[in-house]
């Protein structure tokens, strides 16, 4: 395939076209298709602008199509069978407006500490989670020359509240864009900020590692990249040439990818970095699809254009397939989307959920047949489901639906934010404003 048609060089990391996914096999030209057909929309958050998928979060209109006969013997416990019902939300734990006049905030995030809120044309104002104080704001995307108004990737938080933008400006000099990477406290205070130098293609990514430090990396050419690490503190510690393809980050290791063809299938080498860019392993992949990797290094895999089922194969860092499960529809993988690594994953299927961890299938629940989106939080352990007029709380690991709140407030889904343990941020477009609610489960 020509560079050209398996990267994105558009700006945004949040966007690609659905021809790359079937070209590159992840998603089959029979499935799309079948997307097609189904008229269900689709939107999949990957880092696409340089090949890599980073952060699978996909969200999808669902309808039960048809029953079909149980391959595993454990019996689905439908969502909507809840122990716990309630007619509304409670009342919220505060709510925080923005000031009058104020920009409609777009998007919003929070950490230990900080809440922030984005608006239209980039600001960001921040408040303290406890005493809902404004503290700051900050505003370097609305007027730099490449924009990436969303948080995530290039706009991202470490671990003390602290905010890294990755924006762009014109040298004159040089007559050519350089990206510069510029760290501002809570309360808007610019800490530190380094320029890349090095001439590139345009495409750039952030990942914080697992160990608290940031990862910057620059696409040079095909398939060159230079990859920064940075202390909180702004030190510079290492600075690092790979000449793999930057994929993803996912239950503590990047995925890089080498050495593809598409003679008789897609083929590739797979190869995985720790927090400090030692790799850990490679593997050559022949003819799968590759969906992720475990925190115990077992490497996940599914059949390409299977039609109506989905065959899942896990590896072991030496290739050794250490076992095979087939569902009986098609479902798409959800894996290592949060801050915390594990050993277990989402198949998310037309009719059900199927949890699984590194030796296999746990257990699985019955899908709404209402269009929904879910939530997973960092503390790992359950999971918010967004019905049409419900909201579910939802055990992790069991699958099963511990407690259900009606709630009828249309909001888009990137403003609303699960804490875990029941915290449930809600933002309010008309009144400009996020609510914090504690549901009981």
């Amino acid at each position: 395939m020509e560079e050209s048609n398996l990267l994105s060089s558009e700006g945004d990391s949040y966007r690609t076209s659905l021809k790359l996914l079937v070209d590159s096999n992840y998603i089959t030209s029979n499935e799309w298709k079948k997307l097609q057909i189904k008229n269900a929309p689709i939107e999949i958050t990957f880092k696409i602008d340089n090949t890599h998928f980073k952060e699978l979060h996909m969200k999808k209109s669902l309808s039960i199509l048809t029953i079909f006969v149980m391959l595993f013997t454990m019996q689905a416990a439908p969502m909507s069978a809840v122990p716990t019902s309630h007619d509304s939300l409670p009342t919220p734990d505060w709510s925080i407006s923005q000031e009058e006049n104020a920009e409609k905030v777009s998007k919003f995030a929070r950490t230990k500490d900080y809440l922030y809120f984005m608006d239209g044309s980039g600001k960001v104002t921040i408040y303290n989670e406890k005493s809902k104080a404004k503290v700051g704001d900050v505003d370097v995307i609305s007027s730099s020359r490449v924009i990436f108004d969303s948080f995530g990737d290039k706009n991202e938080f470490f671990s003390n509240g602290n905010m890294f933008f990755i924006t762009a400006y014109m040298d004159e000099k040089k007559n050519r864009e350089l990206f510069q990477l510029r760290v501002y406290s809570p309360s808007g205070k610019k800490l530190w900020s380094y320029t890349f130098t090095e001439k590139s293609t345009g495409e750039v990514g952030s990942y914080i590692m697992n160990d608290g430090t940031l990862l910057v990396y620059l696409k040079l050419s095909t398939p060159n990249y230079m990859t920064y690490r940075f202390n909180g503190d702004g030190k510079l510690l290492s600075k690092k040439a790979i000449k793999e393809f930057m994929y993803n980050k996912q239950n503590g290791y990047i995925t890089t990818l080498s050495n593809w063809s598409f003679a008789g299938g897609y083929n590739s080498t797979l190869s995985f970095y720790d927090d400090q860019l030692k790799k850990a392993f490679s593997y050559r992949n022949t003819g799968l699809s590759f969906m992720g990797i475990l925190k115990d290094k077992t490497m996940l895999f599914r059949t390409p254009d299977q039609g109506n089922s989905t065959t899942i194969i896990a590896k072991n860092p030496q290739g050794k397939t250490l076992w095979t499960k087939q569902l009986p529809e098609f479902a798409w993988p959800y894996i290592g989307e949060t801050k915390a690594v594990s050993n277990s994953f989402l198949m998310i299927g037309e009719t059900s959920f199927y949890n699984f961890d590194s030796k296999g299938f746990v257990n699985k629940a019955k899908i709404s047949s209402d269009p929904f989106e879910f939530y997973e939080s960092d503390e790992g352990t359950s999971l918010l489901i967004k019905e049409k007029d419900k909201l579910l709380i939802v055990d992790r690991k069991t699958l099963k639906t511990k407690a259900s709140y009606n709630f009828k407030m249309d909001v888009q889904d990137e403003l609303i934010y699960y804490g875990g343990n029941g915290v449930v941020y809600v933002f309010n477009w008309e009144a400009n404003s996020v609510s914090k609610y504690t549901l009981q489960h």
